[in-house]
């Protein structure tokens, strides 16, 4: 059986479904397979590391500053846009594909 490049970094891989709920397969190193996993807000565990992490940052801001629920609520708005944003750049940066000679689109 021939080995298939890794989409992401070149390395022998295998055809696998992403790990997350989004319908689309491709060619994964156990790396890149893991790291999608962990990052992707899709991913197996992204989404309660990501939710994790807003939830906690935002009651220890809360609790540090000690204000009412209104604005425990805006708090937990806006860092939830923040860590959506950061978790994204996050992912396309670990996560962009190498690109191949012949390859001009």
């Amino acid at each position: 059986m021939a080995s298939i490049p890794c989409d992401i970094c070149g390395r022998p891989a295998e055809v696998k479904p992403f790990p997350g709920a989004s319908p689309q397969s491709g060619a994964w190193c156990d790396l890149h397979y893991g790291v999608c996993a962990w990052l992707s807000t899709n991913g197996r565990y992204g989404f309660f590391l990501w939710l994790g992490l807003t939830l906690a940052s935002t009651m220890i801001i809360s609790l540090a500053m000690r204000d009412g629920a209104l604005n425990f609520i805006l708090r937990l708005v806006i860092l939830l846009v923040i860590v959506f944003i950061l978790q994204n750049m996050l992912y396309f940066l670990l996560m962009k594909p190498k690109k191949k000679r012949g390859d001009y689109a």
